[in-house]
């Protein structure tokens, strides 16, 4: 082989010298061979040790998972409380302890099954409550009605947090049942607003229910028609057959008056032997025409007293107030009551008059309107009326204590009847024209509406008055019936005059009484502004006092004067406003001071 290879060209020492270093190279590269593979195994080594400690630990945290999971499972299965756990939008049942299943009346175990648990009574709460949540993650102390399976409801005290079920995103229920709570305080309230005689609703609940529904007739521009029912000599079965009798007659009254009654109108017994039925949906002759069957229902029933013995039920008199929709308008919930009230209390006495045992229509304008009322239909002719207005004043003075009272009362009534903030009393005497304040105006104002007196030049009372006018700023414009001048300077009159807190004067309303000129003899447009005045007058005075005998009526005995069922029910409606009130505060505390 001399002479090839890649060392056959050079000299025999340098030839030697690099095969040596061949051979060196080699053999280092030998080694480091070696070194890395031990370097390698060695790691390998090390990696595997530590493979085996992660595993370990993972087994040991995932038992300890598992056992704190299982723990807390068990925990809840052996709850008294109620827990469900359900999807985070509370569509889905994921869990739901043995608790929650009794609650819920649902004794399948199927985790399947259990999205039909119960449903939400209150779609909307359930959107409250889940916006909450979101906002705040967590909600305490929410009052909230499922319907079963079985179509019960169950009033529950929910508090809801959000966690984590089976690695996904949860809501997490606790409840605690409140129905006997709920149905304590639904018992009270319908205590409280039904007449613990005959189980009708009672006055204070009519009042509220007819408020609401004059305002939606008012909306849909629907008429409404009152109707006030009296028995006739009531009284006479308590004294001749004993209060137990007269109960069972207001009880069988109450059954046959309610059994006429239609779903959409409101029906109470406002007190004593009166009944007060609101009707809708009909003309004024349909109203007059249903208080008729009505009447016709208890006309010539019989009932059977306590002792056995049989008894004709008393006749009624009905007295029904039609309000068109018109006339609705632009009033508060209070005056509409009034008016219908005071309106069907009139025809009611107008029956009364004629001989009982028949139904009444008022028929005219109503007091809200510029109009002057007219008389009762089948009542007494208008002319009669007229004549018998300042007669209907004067029994409204007798039963007053002194003339201040009766003005300031009727100052009150007058500002009340056209809408004015106050009212102030003018008055003539002689050679001075006065005023003072007399209702309804903020103290601020009693310095500009200050006693004012001037002269009055003899023979000129009329541009007296003018004047007395143009301090008032009167705005007639607002007030078509406003009076004309007729005041001469031999004449002492007095005038009410509505005032609103801006200064300005409604208008003169009307002439309130010729006191000490009995000789003068008023035209017919004066003499028809006295009869429109007192006739306001005696109604609001009358409709006062009819107040408050059915107050005294409802909430006292009338032999002992002490409270009866109606002041219990006061009381009861009272005691359930107050644990309201201290129930909606204390959740807001607790709302405020718990977790967030």
């Amino acid at each position: 082989m001399a002479g090839y290879g890649p060392y056959a060209g050079l000299p025999m020492t340098e030839a030697v010298i690099g095969v040596e270093l061949l051979g060196m190279a080699m053999s280092a590269a030998i080694l480091f061979a070696g070194a890395l593979q031990s370097q390698r195994q060695e790691a390998m080594t090390t990696l595997r040790a530590l493979n085996r400690d992660l595993e370990s630990r993972a087994q040991e945290r995932a038992q300890a998972l598992f056992r704190k999971e299982h723990n807390f499972r068990d925990m809840i299965e052996r709850l008294p409380a109620p827990i469900v756990m359900t999807s985070p939008d509370a569509a889905q049942v994921l869990y739901a302890n043995p608790a929650a299943r009794e609650l819920f009346d649902h004794d399948q175990t199927d985790l399947a099954d259990l999205s039909a648990l119960a449903q939400w009574l209150d779609p909307d709460m359930r959107q409250l409550l889940l916006g909450e949540v979101r906002q705040h993650h967590a909600a305490q102390n929410r009052e909230i009605a499922f319907r079963r399976r079985d179509g019960t409801v169950v009033w529950v005290l929910a508090s809801v947090i959000q966690t984590q079920f089976d690695e996904a995103d949860a809501l997490l229920f606790a409840f605690k049942d409140i129905s006997e709570r709920i149905q304590r305080e639904v018992l009270l309230q319908a205590q409280a607003l039904t007449d613990a005689l005959t189980g009708v609703p009672n006055r204070r609940h009519f009042m509220a229910q007819a408020a609401a529904r004059l305002r939606e007739l008012v909306a849909q521009q629907k008429a409404a028609a009152w109707v006030l029912f009296d028995l006739d000599d009531f009284k006479l079965v308590n004294d001749t057959r004993g209060h137990a009798c007269g109960d069972q007659v207001l009880q069988q009254v109450a059954s046959l008056l309610q059994a006429k009654v239609r779903s959409q109108d409101v029906f109470a017994r406002l007190g004593g032997e009166e009944f007060c039925l609101l009707l809708t949906d009909l003309d004024a002759n349909q109203a007059l025409q249903r208080a008729e069957e009505m009447r016709l229902e208890i006309d010539g029933q019989v009932t059977q007293c306590p002792d056995g013995q049989a008894l004709p039920l008393p006749t009624s008199s009905i007295g029904v107030a039609w309000c068109p929709a018109a006339a609705l308008q632009g009033v508060d919930d209070e005056t509409r009551l009034a008016v219908l009230m005071d309106c069907a209390d009139t025809a009611l006495y107008a029956a009364k008059a004629q001989g009982k045992n028949r139904c009444v229509l008022f028929d005219g304008p109503l007091p809200t309107t510029d109009a002057s009322p007219a008389a009762p239909r089948h009542g007494v002719p208008r002319a009669n009326a007229q004549a018998l207005l300042p007669i209907s004043l004067l029994r409204s003075l007798a039963r007053e204590v002194h003339f201040g009272r009766f003005f300031e009362r009727a100052a009150q009534a007058a500002a009340h009847l056209v809408g004015a903030d106050g009212a102030a009393f003018i008055e003539r005497d002689d050679d001075s024209l006065s005023y003072r304040f007399f209702h309804g105006l903020p103290d601020a104002y009693q310095q500009r509406f200050a006693a004012y007196r001037f002269p009055i030049e003899a023979g000129s009372a009329g541009q007296a008055i003018r004047e007395g006018r143009e301090i008032f700023q009167p705005d007639y414009a607002s007030a078509p019936q406003a009076l004309p001048d007729f005041v001469d300077s031999g004449l002492k009159a007095n005038y009410l005059v509505p005032v609103r807190a801006g200064s300005q004067t409604l208008a003169i309303l009307a002439l309130a009484w010729f006191s000490r000129h009995p000789t003068y003899a008023p035209d017919a447009q004066q003499a028809e502004n006295v009869r429109l005045l007192a006739d306001l007058m005696a109604g609001a005075l009358r409709r006062e006092r009819l107040e408050r005998k059915l107050r005294q009526r409802a909430t006292r005995d009338v032999l002992t004067q002490l409270p009866n069922r109606a002041a219990l029910e006061l009381h009861l409606s009272r005691a359930i406003s107050r644990a309201g009130a201290e129930r909606n505060s204390s959740l807001k505390i607790s709302n405020d001071s718990g977790p967030r």
